[in-house]
């Protein structure tokens, strides 16, 4: 295209608001979505809603696990449920147990997106058996309700509280965020909230 065409096409560009208003909207929305995509491409996940399959290498507590494939290593927080931290009541059970279910194991992991300490959220399935819910069923976690993307979780976690399992035990089990809260304030002993 000659320079005295492209500046024909500019100038007729410019009459026209709407044209030129849609065409480079439509424009600068593909280069947005370019650059939205661009780091997804280049941690090994090919899209927002995509599925990681890797092998557990690491357990960190009864919510957090790494896990490697031949693209690197992932730091996964396991979604719609909130585990006791380590220094709570059955903190470190319930990491303990997540490590017998899924450590050096190959699992599957649906990842929609990230948290805001960058860690890949995800439903971790291990042969067919999701081990978020797994984790609640077995009282070793709370259906995380601020956060909850299946009312299953609500249902396991009312079946594990009937069944006194795990950290139900406790007569006065502390929820994970309350109990985050109430160290941030300097409250040493928090004490349980109805839920």
């Amino acid at each position: 295209m000659t320079p005295e065409r492209l500046s024909r096409a500019v100038k007729a560009l410019k009459f026209n608001s709407a044209l030129r208003n849609s065409v480079f909207g439509r424009i600068r929305s593909s280069l947005i979505a370019v650059f939205l995509a661009l780091p997804l491409l280049f941690c090994g996940i090919s899209s927002p809603a995509a599925v990681l399959d890797c092998t557990v290498a690491r357990v960190l507590d009864g919510d957090t696990l790494d896990c490697d494939n031949r693209r690197g290593r992932y730091r996964i927080r396991l979604r719609s449920i909130d585990a006791p931290e380590k220094s709570q009541p059955w903190g470190r059970a319930s990491g303990k147990n997540l490590r017998r279910h899924v450590l050096g194991k190959p699992v599957r992991i649906d990842i929609p997106g990230r948290d805001r300490y960058g860690r890949y959220l995800g439903t971790v399935y291990l042969r067919g058996v999701n081990i978020n819910g797994l984790q609640v069923r077995e009282g070793m976690a709370w259906a995380y309700r601020r956060y909850l993307d299946s009312q299953d979780y609500l249902r396991w976690e009312d079946l594990a509280r009937s069944e006194k399992r795990g950290l139900w035990q406790d007569p006065h089990p502390v929820y994970p965020s309350d109990y985050r809260r109430a160290r941030r304030r300097g409250i040493t002993r928090p004490y349980a909230f109805p839920r």
